[in-house]
């Protein structure tokens, strides 16, 4: 989806087919053009009835460009390099947005890990903090190290809070560099905004 429906991919494509109607323009320039003049008139109250009457002219113009010191063939040239340059900035960003999924990808699997990682924290610190708590009950433990515990305990559960939003980030991430964070892809998988 990243190669196709990008926007930045469609905008390029489009910029590739201007370009190449800028060869066709530059190449016609080399064709000939061919021109027809139609004039109608009415002549009225002539200083002489010889001279009253309507009138038609109609003239055919053939223009065939013979010489123009090498201008034609240097505009078909630049055009046919701006065609290349398009094409570059087009397959360019195709390889930037496959990296850009890529790299999403790869977060969303590192805050994945991060999720499994805290939920074995959480269940090592309230395992700890039981233990200690225990132990304060039979005076071995201090209320200090009951604290402790505890902060322990709840410092993972933040962490596990902090990688599911990473988790959601990363997925929208996904979703940018695949070029589907749009107004139309969101309408169209009945998601609200």
């Amino acid at each position: 989806m990243a190669r196709q429906v990008h926007p930045a991919v469609l905008a390029r494509q489009h910029e590739v087919t201007a370009a190449e109607f800028a060869v066709e323009e530059a190449r016609g320039a080399a064709r000939p053009s061919l021109s027809l003049d139609l004039t109608l008139g009415e002549t009225t109250q002539a200083p002489t009835q010889a001279q009253e009457g309507d009138s038609a002219t109609i003239a055919l113009t053939l223009t065939q460009p013979i010489y123009r010191g090498g201008q034609i063939g240097a505009l078909e040239r630049q055009a046919l390099a701006q065609v290349e340059a398009v094409r570059f900035g087009l397959n360019q960003q195709v390889r930037l947005n496959l990296q850009s999924v890529g790299n999403a990808y790869a977060r969303l699997r590192i805050a994945t890990s991060q999720i499994q990682a805290s939920d074995q924290r959480i269940r090592a610190a309230q395992l700890a903090f039981e233990g200690v708590r225990e132990e304060a009950s039979l005076g071995a433990r201090t209320t200090l190290d009951v604290l402790d515990a505890e902060q322990d305990l709840l410092e993972a559960r933040i962490s596990r809070i902090e990688a599911q939003g990473d988790v959601y980030a990363a997925s929208y991430g996904i979703l940018a560099a695949a070029g589907l964070m749009t107004v139309a892809a969101f309408a169209a998988s009945g998601a609200g905004i």
